[in-house]
């Protein structure tokens, strides 16, 4: 049953018209077509069509394993269609996959460098450069044993500290995930699954650093864990690297309050070791 969303706006079905808005507040009207969606599942005609959607789903779930793990607790920190981007990506990225058939390619390890820059773009701040170069310059990937390597360390430098403190900032916290994705799976329901084993792996325990002191120019991450601590990948995977969520804080009193707007995430791929 057709909705008034507005002075003008409708959401719903009339007269096979639908009727619903855009995640930027448009409004937009399609043409329902009753029973397109039992033909596109089985006729001949729509074969490519299935491959196609297959490759759209199996993008769906990956970028979704990327963007879970922030907008379950740090949503701020997303553009408002982060996901959207992500699978547009991740989906031209799979185009490059000529071992694979159609329906079932993947992102090859050899697109990492070309998906960063995409990748990025669903966080709303960019991440500090000093973070950035660290990260580039020390993850790796060996794929002998399936490891992800963090071989550099980063203090947090005189500019850097001055302009978070000018902000506001006092201290900060550093979250880090492994990413480890495995080949998507079309399950028994016709749906498109990334293995649970595949998704983000919460590696702060190790890596990360909790409210950090700003004014010390404290590591960006735990020194002391970062040399010889693999954080070992399945044999599946097909794509691995970091994400780095950064979190500027001001303390009051005995209470932390995260800086919200001084917030940004960044993903990085690990390069071959």
């Amino acid at each position: 049953m057709a909705k008034q969303s507005g002075i003008h706006g409708i959401r719903g079905k009339i007269n096979g018209v639908s009727y619903y808005s855009s995640k930027n507040g448009g409004q937009l009207i399609r043409k329902i077509n009753e029973g397109m969606s039992s033909r596109v599942k089985t006729a001949k005609e729509y074969a490519n069509t299935r491959l196609n959607n297959a490759e759209f789903g199996a993008a769906g779930s990956l970028a979704g394993a990327i963007v879970r793990p922030i907008s379950q607790r740090w949503r701020f920190i997303l553009d408002s269609i982060a996901t959207g981007k992500l699978v547009k990506a991740i989906k031209a990225a799979m185009m490059q996959d000529t071992a694979s058939p159609w329906g079932e390619r993947v992102v090859p390890l050899t697109e990492m460098a070309h998906l960063q820059e995409v990748f990025n773009g669903f966080s709303k701040n960019e991440m500090p450069q000093e973070i950035v170069d660290v990260l580039q310059k020390g993850v790796t990937y060996k794929a002998s044993d399936n490891t992800l390597n963090f071989g550099q360390t980063g203090i947090m430098s005189d500019d850097l500290a001055q302009q978070l403190l000018d902000k506001g900032a006092t201290h900060f916290n550093t979250k880090v995930f492994a990413f480890n994705v495995s080949k998507p799976y079309i399950g028994a329901d016709g749906k498109t699954y990334v293995p649970a084993e595949s998704l983000m792996v919460d590696i702060s325990t190790t890596f990360g650093v909790d409210h950090g002191d700003i004014a010390q120019k404290d590591d960006f991450f735990d020194a002391s864990e970062l040399s010889n601590s693999p954080a070992v990948l399945n044999e599946e995977a097909h794509l691995g690297g970091v994400l780095v969520v950064f979190l500027p804080e001001r303390k009051v009193g005995n209470e932390y309050y995260t800086l919200q707007e001084l917030c940004s995430a960044y993903w990085c791929p690990a390069k071959a070791a």
